[in-house]
């Protein structure tokens, strides 16, 4: 698996960080928490750290990232079992050489991103759509709670259903609720022929016009993206896997062309939003793209996926609210409260709580949602 140069910074340590050696470390580091009525937000390399909802600098941080490895793989099932301290890299290259691989992706910066991390965080990717969501990836989990007890969820077939709920509990939840420690993967063959392929730039109206078009006439790609670059102008990029025929057929579309081939098609991540001051992603209806494009800052950049989600980078102002027939957005680094967001039932909040205990990452519900402090969390945690 190809990986740049970029993907090898390692990540700056946060403050007041405790790194486990093992699960027995763990569950001890949060007996004591629990005990203590002190709160923790579990983190692999950190990568992540300073976005989306706010975490307070008193919670204490528990890395994971020791808790790695490939812990059962089953070529013939189509399934995996891995820690979440192993990096997103490493699992890909594990898997990949057995021909296959995961339905999710790219991830940008796959080197220095914990599996557990990408699943805790659920960022929108090219291909996370329908059976590619990465919610759809995990058929069970091994975790602990609140006060140091282990449990599982699901299993290790595809056909088995049982605590599914709680494995997509785990997707996008941000370090809230439980650590997780190992998870259970769905695996898919990986395609023999892939090309990415790229309009040229062009006004942004019409390359969302073209976007929808293409939504429309290629059923068969992997992923289509709309790409939006700072001055203004947009693209199109779409991934097409699968038989040779099929590839170079699509990949001969009139004023289009092949940037990336093979594996560096299928890991050919986007580029990077984190420098920007704003950063927001949420998702948007594909039938209100014209609404949309009108409520974009011109200075935006970043993409917009196959079924409307989309990330953003802006280094101008907050812009408006988004109308309720559009979609709504988060903000994942920047200003906050200028957005729609969706409401949040704080007594669901509650009741999870109470069942995998108080200590973890009060106030955060999800990677990019956060609520007040109810009463009941507040003396919890003293």
């Amino acid at each position: 698996m190809h990986t740049d140069a970029s993907e090898r910074i390692v990540p700056l340590e946060p403050r007041d960080q405790v790194v486990v050696e093992d699960e027995l470390e763990l569950a001890e580091f949060l007996r004591d928490c629990d005990a203590r009525k002190e709160a923790c937000l579990p983190v692999g390399f950190a990568s992540r750290e300073g976005f989306g909802a706010p975490v307070d600098e008193s919670v204490r941080r528990v890395s994971l990232r020791k808790l790695a490895g490939v812990s059962r793989f089953a070529p013939d099932d189509l399934t995996c079992g891995v820690r979440v301290g192993t990096r997103w890299s490493d699992l890909l290259a594990t898997i990949e050489a057995e021909g296959l691989t995961l339905e999710s992706g790219p991830i940008h910066a796959a080197a220095h991103r914990s599996v557990g991390g990408v699943f805790a965080e659920a960022p929108p990717n090219p291909r996370g759509h329908d059976r590619g969501a990465l919610r759809s990836q995990i058929i069970g989990l091994r975790a602990m709670d609140g006060r140091g007890a282990e449990f599982r969820s699901g299993g290790r077939v595809v056909k088995n259903v049982a605590g599914y709920d709680l494995c997509k509990l785990f997707v996008g939840s941000g370090g809230a609720y439980f650590a997780a420690l190992e998870l259970e993967l769905r695996l898919v063959a990986l395609p023999r022929t892939i090309a990415c392929v790229r309009s040229k730039p062009m006004p942004r109206n019409d390359a969302s016009a073209l976007w929808i078009e293409l939504r429309r006439t290629l059923p068969d790609t992997r992923s289509i993206d709309l790409v939006l670059a700072s001055d203004g102008s947009a693209c199109v990029e779409f991934v097409v896997a699968g038989a040779p025929a099929l590839v170079t057929a699509r990949a001969k579309l009139d004023a289009f062309e092949v940037i990336a081939e093979g594996q560096a098609a299928w890991h050919r991540a986007p580029d990077s939003l984190d420098a920007a001051p704003l950063i927001m992603r949420g998702r948007m209806r594909p039938s209100r793209i014209d609404d949309f494009m009108k409520w974009m800052p011109l200075e935006a950049r970043g993409r917009v996926h196959f079924q409307g989600a989309f990330a953003l980078g802006i280094d101008g102002t907050v812009p408006p609210a988004l109308e309720a027939t559009v979609g709504f957005a988060r903000v994942l680094r920047g200003p906050r409260g200028m957005l729609l967001t969706t409401l949040v039932d704080d007594a669901i909040e509650t009741r999870l709580f109470r069942v995998f205990g108080t200590c973890f990452a009060p106030g955060r519900i999800s990677f990019d949602t956060s609520t007040p402090p109810t009463p009941t969390r507040a003396s919890n945690h003293g």
